[in-house]
């Protein structure tokens, strides 16, 4: 590469080459100094000025994403499981003791024990403990909506079977005969629509 020198006693430029070693060691110090400023700008932006990298800030961005919509599932599951224990109550005071039925334990009401292994792969990769919990809940409120809507049904098909045999029932109740008419009828030998 050429460079132009001024010399100042004869005010002329002469073209002047650069040897390639001169040409290694400039670039080298540009490198140096570019990685050495790179280095410098990333700990001023995250040490001193307390910003996160692009990517760990994405990161975080995303969990407060998450953890925001598990919040909102949480509080539809609470809403769902208040409804669930308003059937419960239902179910066990009102309407399984009409029809006489037996009540169901709680230990099978309440969804029964929750599989461990189900969620082995998410625990084994670190996921968070909120989610854990959100899923277990979510499968435990599954199960005991299942054990509720069976209860219903059993329920539904008993007071059918009631409701048949309470159409068998006479509506009319039976009339208590007074004596007196009862002689009387014996006599003509003529029976009421009571004695047939």
């Amino acid at each position: 590469m050429r460079n132009n020198h001024l010399r100042p006693a004869a005010f002329l430029t002469e073209l002047k080459e650069t040897s390639l070693k001169l040409k290694f060691f400039r670039g080298g110090v540009l490198v140096v100094g570019s990685v050495l400023m790179a280095v410098f700008y990333v700990w001023f932006f995250t040490s001193v000025l307390g910003h996160d990298m692009p990517k760990v800030a994405f990161l975080k961005a995303e969990r407060s994403r998450w953890l925001s919509r598990m919040e909102v599932m949480n509080s539809r599951l609470d809403r769902c499981e208040q409804e669930l224990d308003a059937f419960r109550m239902r179910d066990e005071e009102i309407y399984r003791s009409v029809f006489g039925l037996n009540e169901i334990p709680s230990s099978v009401r309440d969804g029964g024990a929750v599989w461990e292994g189900k969620y082995s792969g998410l625990v084994e990769s670190g996921a968070d403990p909120a989610l854990l919990a959100t899923l277990t809940r979510l499968d435990r409120l599954g199960r005991r909506a299942c054990v509720q809507s069976n209860s219903f049904n059993e329920v539904a098909s008993v007071s059918s079977r009631t409701g048949d045999m309470a159409s068998c029932i006479p509506a009319v109740p039976p009339v208590i005969p007074d004596p007196a008419i009862f002689i009387e009828q014996q006599i003509r030998h003529t029976f009421g629509p009571f004695y047939g």
